[in-house]
């Protein structure tokens, strides 16, 4: 059962395997938060992700991409960055929900860690970091001070352009494994 039907579905973000078939959805309402369903094979619902394989948001478009990969806090920002011409996927659930097994979905291709402006943000940040070590070509973790707290690239984009974030990305060492 679904217990925020009275609130407003801002955004539906579809999960589609590597054979682009939905696996499950995010919800999101306003105000924020978050619910998540599968499909019931009846046309209907299942609001629960019991039994679903969790994978990577917009995997069958990542796995068609090899430039470098952007891996911010949400799917409002990773759909923001595709319509920005760059290649971004999250994890279901929200942060420090990374799972080891999403990193090989990154293998051998560059990636940039876009954290949130806060300290979950940042340890959400580190975890993908460290699970991307030895699978990935090279990391980065790009921060930004610059935003109020909880700010997130999609803020930073209301006031900068992905030129300024790109530029930002390559002023940032690569990530290397911590003592």
């Amino acid at each position: 059962m679904n217990s925020n039907v009275s609130k407003k579905i801002v955004a539906i973000y579809k999960y589609e395997d590597e054979n682009e078939q939905l696996l499950f959805e995010a919800v999101r309402y306003k105000p924020k938060s978050f619910s998540y369903r599968q499909p019931d094979s009846k046309g209907g619902w299942i609001w629960s992700l019991e039994g679903v394989r969790r994978i990577p948001y917009r995997l069958p478009e990542l796995l068609s991409n090899t430039d470098t990969g952007f891996i911010p806090g949400g799917e409002k920002d990773v759909d923001l960055l595709w319509e920005s011409g760059l290649v971004a996927t999250t994890n279901p659930c929200g942060e420090g929900n990374w799972k080891p097994e999403f990193s090989q979905h990154l293998k051998d291709r560059d990636v940039v860690i876009l954290e949130d402006n806060d300290e979950k943000g940042k340890i959400h940040g580190r975890t993908i970091a460290e699970s991307l070590l030895g699978v990935a070509n090279s990391i980065k973790i790009v921060q930004f001070p610059e935003m109020p707290e909880h700010g997130d690239v999609s803020d930073y984009l209301e006031g900068y352009s992905i030129v300024d974030l790109l530029m930002k990305v390559e002023e940032v060492s690569i990530y290397e494994e911590q003592e």
